[in-house]
Parts: structure tokens; sequence; C-alpha cells
């Protein structure tokens, strides 16, 4: 394993702005990657659907197992011991849990838009901790959606927290399958990270978890509290007010797939958002949005410091950056970037969607750590325009630069590189069993770069190893490079 673990805190010289934007990438891999980190945020929306008969989900070959009660799914490598049962930060202290989900006459999960009713039961230890929890499940994703290793939205009947660990019940829950990210550890670590950021108010708690639907074995998937509002979710308040009532959006480019421009979506200075968190939608409620998230961006563009103090909830725009930075988050402008207003202030985050990030799009710099993306126009059509928009104005540099300061000096990102090494060490044999079942380490599934595909990352912990080397360098090249 990497002789870099647990390393002492890095001292501090260097540019403040860039060791900021290294310590908030650090944190996010290595809090994260922990096994299920202190209040890892991960992912939200997906849905799954009807088929018909007891079909398998993909015709992979996937282990077929008998009823819950019979399977044994948590940690059954023997080089691997189980460590306490403690999932207060996820999976950190804890073993994986496996959820067991049975769709209603064994249907296959096959649709985005419509759902079929499920139940489900949960294990820890091989010992059952909830049972016959019900509701609906439906398939998730933009581009996952033609994966072989489908990852799902579930809506209970009523309120839970499926394996006890989250910030409360919700009925609303993701699991993600990482199919792409063959570490399995991206999406967990910037969520890890985002926890840590205090100055993103809210942000999803996730852990890692094993898979079955109907009776066989569907891989290591993250579970995920979904972004939407609501109780232990964004305390957003969108009713009160009518249609000038507080709101939350996602910078989207799918977000044609949410229903009729003008009514669940818009855009606003050519970019797409869409209204989230929201049971009914009107054209009426639709434009007062539109006009409000125009507004603002025209105030961050118009440079003026005092109105954009006045508007933007300025530490949440100074965490969200450099969480975006660290990760080098290549899609943070192009969908799952959520913005919300509420009592007269905007926030930007939080962030979601971190598979292509962190070295693993080779589209972006094929992969390198080195330059600045989110904070630049990098002349990509995934550029984030209020990062880049925000990066202009000095007197916002420079608060990044101390908040970099804050986070490096302070230990964030040693923290989040032992957080990852603690995270793949409870999950290695769980990640193991996930490849055994879908053999994929040199195939790619989206934009890997070909340094990720040779044979000899073709292991659980050789991807882990160079995710860790390039969250560390990352945060090393950011600290030494001055804006």
């Amino acid at each position: 394993m990497n002789q870099n673990r647990g390393r002492a805190v890095r001292s501090a010289p260097g540019s403040f702005l860039f060791l900021l934007l290294c310590g908030a990438a650090l944190c996010l891999l290595l809090s994260g990657c922990s096994a299920g980190g202190p209040g890892t945020r991960p992912v939200s929306d997906a849905e799954t659907a009807a088929g018909t008969g007891p079909e398998t989900e993909s015709g992979t070959p996937t282990e077929t197992v008998g009823t819950s009660a019979e399977v044994l799914t948590l940690n059954d490598d023997p080089e691997v011991p189980v460590p306490v049962d403690d999932l207060s930060r996820g999976n950190r202290l804890g073993c994986v849990p496996a959820l067991y989900i049975q769709t209603e006459n064994g249907r296959s999960v096959k649709s985005d838009t419509s759902t079929i009713a499920f139940s489900m039961d949960v294990k820890k230890e091989k010992k059952s901790t909830q049972t016959g929890l019900t509701g609906r499940i439906k398939l998730r994703g933009n581009a996952s959606l033609g994966w072989e290793k489908k990852s799902y939205t579930l809506i209970f009947d009523e309120k839970q927290d499926p394996v006890g660990s989250g910030r409360g019940k919700n009925r609303n829950w993701v699991l993600v399958s990482n199919h792409c990210d063959k570490s399995l550890l991206r999406n967990y670590a910037a969520f890890w990270l985002q926890e840590e950021l205090d100055g993103i108010v809210w942000s999803p708690w996730a852990c890692m978890v094993d898979v079955y639907v109907n009776g066989e074995y569907r891989g290591n998937y993250l579970l995920a509290e979904k972004i939407t509002c609501g109780d232990n979710r964004l305390n957003v308040d969108n009713v009160t007010g009518g249609i000038d009532a507080d709101y939350l959006v996602e910078l989207d480019n799918y977000a044609s797939k949410s229903g009729e421009k003008g009514v669940t979506w818009f855009t606003a200075r050519g970019i797409p958002y869409e209204i989230r968190g929201e049971e009914t939608h009107s054209t009426r409620r639709c434009d007062a949005v539109d006009a409000r998230v125009t507004a603002a961006y025209d105030v961050v563009c118009g440079g003026d410091e005092k109105k954009i103090r006045e508007l933007l909830d300025i530490p949440s725009a100074v965490d969200a950056y450099i969480a975006a930075e660290v990760t080098k988050n290549i899609d943070c402008g192009w969908s799952s970037f959520f913005l919300y207003f509420k009592e007269g202030k905007l926030y930007l985050g939080p962030l979601w969607d971190f598979d292509l990030a962190m070295g693993n799009d080779m589209r972006l710099d094929n992969g390198s750590y080195r330059r600045i993306y989110a904070g630049e126009d990098r002349g990509f059509s995934q550029g984030n325009v209020w990062f880049i928009q925000l990066m202009k104005q000095e007197w916002f540099r420079l608060l990044v630069a101390e908040r970099w300061q804050e986070l490096y000096c302070g230990g964030t990102f040693d923290r989040m590189l032992e957080a990852l090494a603690e995270t793949e060490a409870v999950c290695l044999s769980s990640f193991k069993r996930n490849f055994r079942t879908w053999p994929i380490f040199t195939e790619r599934v989206n934009q890997e770069p070909d340094s990720l595909l040779t044979d000899a990352m073709a292991s659980a912990d050789a991807q882990y190893e160079a995710l860790h080397d390039w969250l560390d360098k990352r945060v090393a090249w950011l600290n030494d490079h001055g804006f």
C-alpha cells in the first residue's frame, strides 16, 4: 500500500489560493474514501422501472444468491479483518452493509421514468437490522443509463434511514453504481470533503453498500441521500411565498429530460437549470425562478463586490469552488451543480457527480493533476460559469487563498488521505467481489485515460493507489503554484 498514507501535516508556504484548492481536493478524497466518510455526500436523482418477468438486470454474469438470510456479503475476504461496526461516519469504522431488494413479481428495473414496487432488507455483519422496507424503485442517471451496472433511485413509502447512519429519515435515497470509476471511491471522497467544508451548509451523507436485486449480487454501490428539500435534507422553504418562494435549482445540461421547458426547467443566459425539490410546477413559478437566477448571475458578472456580497453566501461559494478545484471535476459546470436561494441569500452547492473527477477523464489534460480548471475558462463546455466569473475578482481570490491556508495548515487534506486509506481497507473485500462480477479494469466505460486501463492497473488495490497518489500530488501542486 502507499507509504504516503498518514503523512505529517504539511507546511503552508505557497500560493494561498492554490493551497485552498489543494486542501479541498485532498479532503474530498481522503475523507470520502475512508469508507463512508464522516458525513459523506453523495449523489442524487435517478429512476428505475418496470419490465416483466423475473429477468436478470443485465446480460452480464452475476453471482446468483438465495434469500437474504442465506447470503454472506460483508467482508468475506479472509485477508481483510472485519472492523468494529460503527457507522457514525459512514463506513469509516464499520463493515459494508448489504441491501437486499426484491421487486414486485421479480420484475427487472428497466426505466428511469416509471417505477415499480420493491421491498428491502438490510444487514450489517450478517445480522438483519431492518426488514420489510417498502417503496418504489427506478433507474437513475444520464450517460450511466447505458452501462451494464445500473444506478437506482429509491423512493420509500415511509421516511427511512436504511442503514441507520444518515442524518435522519427521508423517503428519497440513491444507489450510485460508480461503474466508470474503477476505484469506486471518487464520489465517496468528494462527499466526505464537502462534509468537512462547513461553508457548504448541507451536503449528502453516503456510505458504501453491497446490493442484491431479486437474488442477484449487483455489486458495491454508494448509498446516498438525494439532494432535495425537506426533512433532513436542504432546509429550503420552497412553498411559503408562492411563486416567489425560496428555491433549489440544478445547473444541468440534461434538464430537458425533466419535462416541459418553461415549466420544470429554463435557461438563464444560455445555461439550462432544472427546478428541484418541488412536487408541483407551473409556468409562473418557473418564470419567477428564471428571472431571479438570471439577475443573480448578472450581479456576479457585473463584478461589484458590494452587490455580490449582498447577494451571495460567500462561505458557500468559496468552499464549493475549492471542492471543485481540488477534485478537478470536469463536469462541475455541465450538470449536478446545485444552487439554492434561502432567506435572502444565494448559496452555491452542494456539488454532485464526481465519477469523472480526480484524473478519471482523458479529455481534461489526459487525467493530469496539474493546471487550474474550475476557476478558469479552459474552453470546455463543462466549465462552471459561476466559478469562472467569481475567480476574476481579486477580492474573491484572496478569500479563497485565506480559506485554503486554513484548511491546508489545519490538516484537512492529510485527514482526507488518511480517511481514504481507512475506507479502502474496510471496503477492499467488497471492491474485489464487485470486480469479480464486473471484470472491467482494462475496458473504457466512459472517458477513463489510458493510464488507468493498463494491465498493471487491473486490481482494486492499484486503482486505489492511483487515486490516492493523484490527490496527494494535486494538493501539492495547488499549494506550490499561485494564481
